[in-house]
């Protein structure tokens, strides 16, 4: 198993946010995980290991059940997860081709809310390059001849190796595995059949018997090669019940299937190689040595024999012959592309013009031999600096992505996506790509901010005698000072402005103590204990709205911010013993999304809801 790289990505990037032991404080719980991490991370112990996997089993189903209840856990509940995970998936969307993306999906994750980047776990990219040499044949009755197939077939596929060091002694292994191709990349870089001899392939795509034909060639060109619509190309499986050596991975179990079509011109569809999948084996010292030559090579064989029935005919199937795995771990390095994000403009504005109105890549050769270089792309509306050149050996160059306004002004509106691939034409090395996207629409970008605050005076009067001997009421209440500010976009549909979008940008909500009569009481405002902030719970989240007439009305997440207070007295009528009260904001973001405001830019009339609540709002455009 990988056991132990597995239980520090998951203990670091999952299970942190997923205690929900309810007797327990939030304190306790980070306590208690810290503990195990640290534990992990010096634990050689197999039993002592899976008794740890055995806890944080149970807290990840202590989880689940206060997700399901909608209970929170530390702040977190299920769809602050969920947006957690989409920020990260936004955040890598530009390297989303990239074949080390699950990787980089996990260090982002834990950089952003564990405070570290498992700095211990590494992936390398690297190109599964595949030569099939291959005799098949298919044994019929003495009354259909039989049917051969020689053939040499060269494919390459992206992938990653997945490395996790030991954590004391970073230069120490301690556990790997491959995958490819990337989940996110799956199609071939190349495929090539070299060698081919079908000259007793029986042509039964045809219809047979027709006199029991037979085709064939022995010309490689006669031959298209087709991915197969059920299985796109290759899959790679690694087997994760691997034997282990000192809680050091020694070994990794790799399935190989491959189901690239040859198709002939004429209809002859032949699948290769046909049922089956190669299994072989990789030791942990085959890939030290693989990472310091740059290139790993195993030889498989693909003997087999297959008794089954087709149509109405018993039939034998024999396969031999050897399958060539490379897995060239340097090979991707030659062209390099920065930055990894995409080209991404909208528009057009009242000029005309989109923004932004390019984008510039840097082309780099980090290989030792020149390289030739292509951009390629598909639409007229994106329109590259130049389509092709040639880099010396640590040469760069720079191509700029730019809007063809001409070309753009004439599509409909809507949101237009390409892939601009940055090809090495020379041996293939770095070859990469880039999205690109066109909205094309017209567009409004506004700031609103809303100032004012709420009273909370639902406390009980006291009534009490003064000093002086009069009768007295004492007012307990609390002032929340609002400060919210979002932006939203509007939208041109078919000649009427229309909400698109909005996000709140910054929140705050400041409380402040209104006892009154002022004296009685000495206040201070402290943290609620397991409350979070206003900004925690606002920022990022959608405003939805409505535009009608040149007016808006926007409605902004319902939150009911609290403040706590602590206060002490020296008069008589009251016990001097320390007063701690709770008071919250129950209604400032529902009122303000009550009223519709004139559009423009500059404040609004304020809105006044008796004594106990006011704001205003400012609008500006932005866009």
């Amino acid at each position: 198993m990988l056991f132990i790289g597995l239980i520090l990505i998951f203990t670091s990037a999952v299970l942190w946010n997923s205690t929900a032991i309810h007797a327990q404080s939030l304190d306790e719980i980070r306590q208690k995980m810290q503990a195990l991490q640290k534990e992990v991370m010096t634990c050689t112990d197999p039993a002592r290991l899976q008794q740890i996997a055995g806890e944080l089993q149970t807290l990840g189903l202590a989880y689940q059940q206060a997700v399901a209840s909608q209970a929170e856990i530390g702040g977190i509940n299920a769809a602050d997860e969920k947006a957690r995970q989409q920020a990260v998936r936004d955040a890598l969307q530009s390297r989303s081709d990239d074949p080390c993306y699950p990787v980089l999906f996990q260090k982002e994750y834990a950089r952003r809310y564990v405070g570290s980047d498992l700095p211990w776990v590494t992936c390398i990219p690297l190109e599964f390059r595949l030569t099939w040499e291959v005799e098949e044949r298919l044994i019929r009755t003495d009354k259909w001849p039989t049917g051969i197939i020689r053939y040499r077939l060269e494919e390459a596929y992206p992938g990653y190796l997945h490395l996790m060091f030991d954590q004391k002694k970073r230069s120490e292994y301690r556990s790997f595995f491959f995958d490819g191709p990337s989940p996110q990349k799956t199609e071939r870089i190349s495929a090539r059949l070299t060698d081919v001899d079908a000259s007793g392939l029986l042509a039964h795509a045809n219809g047979v018997p027709d006199e029991y034909k037979t085709v064939g060639t022995s010309d490689p060109r006669d031959f298209e090669l087709t991915p197969d619509p059920l299985r796109q190309g290759i899959e790679f499986k690694w087997d994760s019940d691997i034997p282990q050596s000192g809680g050091q991975v020694t070994m990794c179990d790799i399935d190989i299937v491959s189901e690239a079509v040859v198709q002939q011109p004429f209809g002859l569809v032949y699948p290769i190689p046909k049922g089956g999948t190669v299994k072989g084996r990789i030791t942990l010292d085959e890939v030290r040595t693989g990472l310091s030559e740059g290139k790993l090579s195993k030889d498989f064989d693909l003997g087999t024999t297959l008794d089954y029935h087709q149509v109405r005919l018993p039939e034998t199937y024999r396969r031999s012959g050897n399958l060539h795995l490379e897995i060239i771990l340097n090979a991707l390095g030659d062209l390099s592309v920065s930055p990894n994000d995409g080209f991404k403009s909208e528009g057009p504005d009242e000029n005309g013009d989109f923004a932004p109105p390019s984008k510039t890549y840097i082309l780099k050769n980090g290989g030792d031999i020149p390289l030739q270089y292509s951009v390629e792309k598909k639409s007229d509306w994106i329109h590259p600096s130049q389509t092709a050149g040639t880099l010396g050996p640590g040469q760069a160059a720079k191509v700029t992505l730019s809007i063809d306004r001409s070309q753009a002004a004439g599509l409909p509106d809507g949101t237009y996506q390409d892939s601009v691939r940055f090809v090495n034409s020379t041996n293939g090395s770095g070859t990469t790509a880039r999205p690109a996207e066109l909205k094309k629409e017209e567009i409004q970008i506004w700031r609103a901010t809303v100032t004012g605050f709420e009273v909370d005076d639902k406390l009980k009067p006291s009534r009490f005698k003064d000093k002086d001997g009069t009768q007295k009421t004492l007012h307990k209440k609390m002032r929340f000072d609002w400060e919210l500010v979002g932006e939203f976009k509007l939208r041109k549909e078919q000649g009427n402005w229309k909400f698109d979008s909005g996000r709140v940008v910054s929140a705050r909500a400041t409380p402040v103590p209104d006892f009154s009569p002022s004296g009685i009481y000495t206040c201070r405002t402290v943290a609620c204990t397991g409350k979070a902030s206003i900004a925690t719970m606002m920022v990022g989240n959608p405003i939805f709205g409505n535009l009608s007439g040149g007016n808006i009305r926007l409605y902004w997440p319902p939150i009911m911010p609290s403040g706590c207070l602590t206060c002490t007295t020296s008069h008589p009528a009251f016990p001097k013993t320390p007063y701690d009260a709770l008071f919250q904001s129950d209604d400032f973001t529902t009122q303000i999304g009550l009223e519709y405001f004139p559009l423009k830019n500059g404040p609004a009339p304020t809105m006044t809801k008796q004594t106990w609540l006011q704001y205003t709002y400012t609008f500006k455009r932005l866009k």
